[in-house]
């Protein structure tokens, strides 16, 4: 009897122990879990200062590189910067490194010192997420919006930036994947994305700071394949969040099935969150 108490003892002993070891084990992977995210999230903090810093270089050199007498000229300084100091390439550099904002910059100030080899293969997304970083920089606010084609058999878009030029007071839409901005054709005057969403692309002009003109810009697919019917105005720093899409059903076919068996809305509910989509024009 007094053997059984003593290896009831014992085996209460050595549960305890057990638990006491499990824990410490638990404690100290969970210690080890909290410093790996720590450390995580200060080199995450590191890397996006020094993409801050960078897009302060790239500011300087900006406004070093002329006088900008207004902010619409400032504007287009800053979308040439990044278009002429990227390539239009989306390939497994691009897959790779185009939306690593400090590989980027870093690019982009190395090929403004004329070596145009470090040039980032970039496309229209990244290079208006960078037009807007930094447009940020020089305190002018800006937004990624995203047009879209029912021409093709899958879906297809083009990401541009919309502008809230403090010359003009008004949202203006600007396009560092073709270096241009899109003005009506009578008064040269800047269009948002609603002027020419519900407008008559007939009396839109795509410009550059040379020429002006759908040929002339070499912006005419945009225009031949429909990318002017439908938008998602992207949330401010997320762009696949609390979106609004805007269709023209005039210009914009909202039942096509695309070769995936989906409709349009179909599609934004895959890829977008929380997106909403408004049809235009309403009839009564």
């Amino acid at each position: 009897m007094i053997h059984g108490k003593k290896l009831l003892f014992v085996l209460i002993g050595l549960f305890f122990v057990g638990v006491c070891l499990f824990q410490i084990h638990r404690l100290a992977h969970i210690n080890a879990e909290y410093v790996d995210k720590l450390a995580s999230f200060e080199e995450s903090k590191k890397t996006k200062q020094e993409y801050i810093n960078n897009l302060d270089r790239i500011k300087d050199l900006v406004l070093k590189n002329g006088p900008k007498e207004t902010s619409t000229d400032l504007i287009r300084a800053v979308m040439e910067f990044v278009h002429d100091n990227s390539l239009h390439l989306v390939d497994d550099e691009h897959g790779a490194h185009a939306f690593n904002g400090l590989l980027v910059t870093q690019k982009l100030l190395l090929a403004s010192q004329r070596h145009e080899n470090e040039r980032p293969h970039l496309s229209c997304g990244p290079r208006s997420c960078l037009m807007r970083d930094l447009l940020t920089r020089f305190g002018i606010a800006a937004r990624t919006v995203q047009l879209f084609s029912d021409a093709h058999k899958d879906v297809q878009g083009h990401r541009l930036l919309e502008v809230f030029n403090p010359e003009t007071q008004t949202w203006e839409l600007w396009d560092p994947d073709y270096r241009v901005t899109y003005v009506d054709a009578l008064t040269k005057k800047s269009l948002d994305t609603m002027d020419i969403l519900l407008g008559d692309l007939e009396k839109v002009v795509p410009k550059d700071g040379n020429t002006e003109g759908w040929k002339e810009t070499r912006t005419e697919r945009l225009k031949e394949e429909n990318y002017f019917g439908a938008v998602m105005l992207e949330g401010f720093g997320a762009q696949m969040l609390n979106s609004v899409g805007i269709i023209n059903k005039e210009k914009f076919d909202i039942n096509k099935a695309f070769s995936d068996g989906l409709t349009f809305k179909d599609w934004t509910r895959k890829n977008y969150r929380d997106a909403r989509l408004i049809l235009l024009p309403h009839h009564n």
